[in-house]
């Protein structure tokens, strides 16, 4: 029996050590990866439409990135232009409701109280903590104005920012593959984001039409919120759930309760059914991936993490897939690489 002298070098730990540093230092940069990645995301899809919108009325592409960002913020500013006096107002109006909740008959019903109980411990703890809820929310604003910014950046800059950005590192031949490859992802992000806006009308309908048949007062503006807000995975339905009721409170006790229910349901009937057949017939994702997906990226990275799995996992099928029909192999790649 042979016995085999294995001689482990220098230069094999040295790697192993800085291969575990980058994977460190990638953890702890993980939060900045992220917000880059969504931004990625987003300007990917708006590129698409800004393309199609500069072919169809004859302007530059530059000017329409320009006029789908205004125009977004314009829509968004409107809303909560428009909602927050009302919001304040109508809060105004139900302290009495909410001081008296006691009093009501609705308490006698075991899971309203329960409800009423859990809703003023959430509001002590948040008290309590008003430092670190603000700072929280200070905290989650700057991610998102940096990812609107970002990505206004990258859609203007189209393929030739990833194309520049490749071209220091790699040879032409790489970045030919890897252009290749950005664009299938492209496609694909653009598709997710279509899918995000039916899903944004989906939801915006029916919180309008569950909120008209229960009397809340302006149903349609908070139908526009929830379908706004429906892009922030579970904090959008919880905040559309709280100013409808609050809102629903100036008029009474049983139809707030009753708005929050119907936020409550329209988001179960979202999570598990609406989002997966969408997302299927955009992106050509099983209605189970479409679920794992967010699972694996809420674990992973929270709520950014549920926004970006879905456009991620379905880029990443699609790019093996295409790998696949075009027989490519390393081999293949490394020799023409060498000629």
């Amino acid at each position: 029996m042979e016995v085999r002298n294995i001689e482990v070098s220098f230069k094999f730990f040295l790697k192993i050590f800085l291969f575990l540093v980058f994977l460190v230092f990638l953890w702890e940069i993980r939060e900045v990866i992220l917000i880059f990645l969504t931004s990625v995301i987003f300007a990917a899809g708006i590129e698409v439409w800004a393309r199609y919108l500069a072919s169809k009325i004859k302007i530059s592409y530059f000017l329409a990135v320009i006029s789908i960002f205004i125009f977004l913020f314009f829509v968004v500013s409107l809303v909560f232009y428009l909602l927050i006096p009302i919001a304040l107002n109508e809060l105004k109006s139900a302290i009495p409701t909410i001081v008296n909740l006691k009093n009501s008959n609705l308490i006698n019903y075991p899971f309203v109280r329960e409800f009423i109980e859990n809703f003023q411990e959430q509001v002590s703890f948040y008290l309590a903590n008003i430092s670190k809820v603000t700072l929280k929310l200070l905290g989650g604003l700057a991610n998102l104005i940096l990812i609107i910014a970002i990505a206004f950046y990258l859609a203007l800059q189209g393929k030739n920012f990833f194309q520049n950005i490749l071209s220091i590192f790699l040879t032409p031949y790489w970045v030919r593959r890897f252009m290749v490859v950005w664009e299938i992802s492209q496609l694909k992000f653009a598709q997710w984001l279509s899918g995000e806006l039916i899903l944004m009308l989906i939801v915006g309908i029916l919180t309008f039409i569950g909120l008209s048949i229960i009397g809340v007062p302006y149903a349609a503006l908070l139908g526009i919120l929830g379908g706004l807000l429906e892009i922030v995975p579970f904090i959008g339905p919880v905040m559309t759930a709280i100013i409808a009721g609050i809102i629903s409170l100036s008029k009474n006790l049983s139809t707030a309760v009753l708005a929050i229910v119907v936020i409550g349901v329209i988001q179960q009937l979202e999570n598990h059914v609406i989002v997966p057949n969408v997302m299927k017939s955009k992106v050509q994702l099983n209605p189970v991936l479409v679920i794992l997906s967010l699972i694996i990226g809420g674990k992973i990275a929270g709520l950014i993490g549920i926004l970006i799995s879905v456009p991620f996992m379905s880029a990443v099928i699609e790019v093996i897939k295409f790998l696949k029909e075009q027989n490519f192999s390393l081999k293949d790649i490394l020799k023409e690489e060498r000629e």
